[in-house]
């Protein structure tokens, strides 16, 4: 053999063992950091936090980075970040760790997160003031595409699987974990910002609880919930979409699947959609175009205060709900503004058109796939969160 052929079958065989080297430790060094073992990453992974070029998370010890960077007093305003993987916080092992939130005290995520349709399971948190995977997203952040599976579970005074607080955007979010606190919902604990287009299939159980929001005086947007909420005491207010609401809340193109357990007082603050809404004018707590089908709600919604309350366009299931009943400073309110249908009425082509106020373009159809046992569906829940 001449010296030509030897030199290339030596090249060869260097680039084989270079790229051989190569993938072994990064497949290594990715089956060392999906799953969290408390450290903290130095940096981002690639990225220069820009629209077109975001910072990309692809192990838990960046996201831990970002945590602690918030938690210094970072909030990273118009900076733009990507979830690369799923990622596992650790809280399903012996030992399980406690995650630290993206926003502790009086900090703040401003930036934009996109979670990429990525899963988070592991989150394991209790006995915190604010517990969730941020604690608090200032008005200027958004949280979007991230999913939490029944591996999470996270207790603590104002607790959201998505984050404890919420004062800017969420949306495209799913949830299927457990929940539990003062003020806890299957999204956020307290919020003020926009929900939209998010779907929670887990527990919520306490004081103020909502399968999405436990305390809203924000928007809730093309929301669903397929959970079970249920009481921490017998004066609990809670309810399938936001458990309270105070002035200036809105509640639109929402439904209950789930079960709303009642409290001792029944019907009085438990709500299939809303368990209490608390308003005064001018600032008008709103519920439109939502419909209650939960297999034991005791309400479309629990317990009026005040007065500046809309309610339109909203309607339960007859079948399931014959007496079903909205107080008002607990005196019944005139069934007006809400209206029971039976199981097959409900179920029908006309409920889809009816929920969209006749408009085609509206984001109520039929359950043409049986996904949601002949109920109306939002469109979002195939097109943009692919559930089924």
């Amino acid at each position: 053999m001449n010296r030509k052929k030897q030199f290339k079958i030596l090249i060869f065989s260097a680039v084989i063992l270079v790229i051989g080297f190569t993938a072994c430790v990064q497949t290594q060094k990715q089956k060392g950091t999906l799953v969290w073992d408390g450290n903290v990453a130095r940096s981002f992974d690639s990225g220069t936090g820009s629209k077109d070029d975001p910072y990309i998370i692809a192990t838990t010890q960046q996201l831990a980075f970002l945590a602690a960077k918030v938690n210094e007093n970072e909030g990273y305003r118009d900076v733009f970040f990507r979830l690369e993987n799923d990622l596992d916080l650790g809280g399903t092992v012996p030992g399980a760790l406690e995650w630290i939130p993206v926003g502790i005290n009086t900090r703040a995520f401003e930036g934009t997160f996109d979670g990429n349709r990525k899963t988070i399971t592991g989150l394991v948190m209790s006995a915190k003031e604010k517990t969730g995977l941020f604690g608090k997203i200032g008005e200027k952040g958004t949280v979007a595409n991230l999913r939490f599976d029944a591996g999470c579970y996270i207790r603590g005074e104002t607790s959201g699987m998505v984050t404890a607080i919420n004062r800017g955007t969420i949306s495209c979010c799913v949830s299927t974990a457990d929940v539990g606190g003062h003020n806890c919902g299957g999204i956020a604990g307290i919020s003020s910002g926009p929900i939209t287009k998010c779907i929670v299939r887990g527990n919520v159980r306490g004081e103020r609880a909502g399968g999405i929001a436990g305390t809203s005086s924000g928007l809730i947007d093309c929301c669903a919930f397929k959970g079970v909420v249920s009481s921490s005491n017998d004066f609990s207010c809670h309810g399938g979409i936001a458990g309270y609401m105070p002035n200036g809340g809105e509640i639109t193109n929402c439904y209950n699947r789930g079960k709303i357990e009642p409290n001792r007082y029944g019907i009085y603050r438990n709500g299939g959609i809303l368990g209490a809404s608390q308003s005064h004018s001018p600032n008008y707590n709103q519920v439109r175009n939502c419909y209650d089908a939960g297999e034991s709600a005791t309400a479309l919604l629990g317990d009026l205060i005040g007065d500046a309350q809309i309610i339109s366009n909203c309607y339960y299931d007859l079948t399931l709900m014959p007496k079903n009943e909205i107080y008002n400073e607990f005196q019944l309110l005139d069934r007006k503004y809400f209206a029971g249908r039976p199981t097959a009425k409900l179920k029908s082509p006309e409920m889809s058109n009816a929920l969209n106020k006749g408009n085609n373009d509206g984001p109520w159809e039929q359950d043409h796939r049986n996904a949601n046992n002949g109920y109306p569906v939002l469109k979002m829940e195939q097109q943009v969160l692919s559930l089924n």
